[in-house]
């Protein structure tokens, strides 16, 4: 573990946005934005509780709430751009070229990124609660589809499920710069690392990390293209802890 960052709370997340970071606070209802140390740089109050956020360029972020909106965010300084008015539930936010991706109960839905507007959608699954979807090409997308499986979509050939009996409630997942793959077991409390192709590698429990927080990880996520992440965590379980993994 590098640092912490110490906000708490419910449904805590962020992205390391070019050098800096930027944390999503649902319950005091504002965007944190910090440098690359943790130091604060800037704070945006925002109307809707955020419940994620995804880089758009390098100027812009967008942060999703679970009140059916988009809002585009200008980072330097943090000001709202633009809101967009979503038809369908929203919790969870990737964009992928011109798409957003989002998911709520057990629905996946893809978005137009300038409008809103609801492209398709696909059900995840029974037995989840799917919120996140993670996707770096239009082409694959992972996903929680039942209560101990991830499932990784590719229209490339490259699809697999990971089914694992100590993995449970897993929310969000990540890829990071070489493939491998994070699976985040909220409510098994650990982390497995895959390879690119689904095998598991480890199992590391969160307390491996920082042994004063043993519950809740909710969002992982890599500074891009580096051994650096940041994980945060539901329920006021802990800080945001920013690591590079060995």
């Amino acid at each position: 573990m590098l640092f912490t960052i110490d906000i708490k709370g419910s449904f805590i997340s962020g992205i390391f946005f070019n050098d800096d970071i930027i944390i999503t606070d649902y319950d005091k209802k504002r965007v944190v934005y910090l440098d690359n140390t943790g130091k604060q740089i800037g704070v945006l109050s925002v109307p809707h509780k955020p419940t994620d956020i995804t880089k758009v360029n390098d100027q812009t972020v967008a942060v999703s709430s679970d009140a059916q909106k988009i809002s585009i965010i200008n980072v330097r300084p943090l000001t709202f751009v633009k809101t967009l008015h979503i038809s369908v539930p929203v919790w969870g936010l990737c964009l992928v070229e011109d798409e957003y991706i989002t998911a709520y109960n057990n629905t996946i839905y893809w978005l137009n990124a300038e409008t809103g507007a609801k492209i398709k959608q696909l059900a995840a699954g029974t037995g989840s609660d799917t919120r996140f979807v993670t996707s770096y090409r239009k082409s694959e997308y992972m996903y929680w589809g039942e209560q101990t499986i991830v499932k990784f979509e590719s229209a490339l050939g490259k699809s697999f499920q990971y089914n694992h009996s100590n993995l449970s409630n897993s929310y969000n997942q990540e890829i990071d710069g070489e493939g491998n793959v994070y699976v985040v077991g909220y409510s098994s409390n650990n982390i497995h690392q895959l390879t690119p192709t689904g095998q598991l590698i480890r199992i590391i429990p969160v307390s491996d990390i920082n042994n004063t927080i043993t519950r809740c990880p909710w969002v992982m996520r890599f500074k891009r293209n580096t051994n650096r992440f940041l994980l945060t965590f539901n329920a006021s379980a802990g800080p945001v802890l920013v690591c590079e993994i060995e």
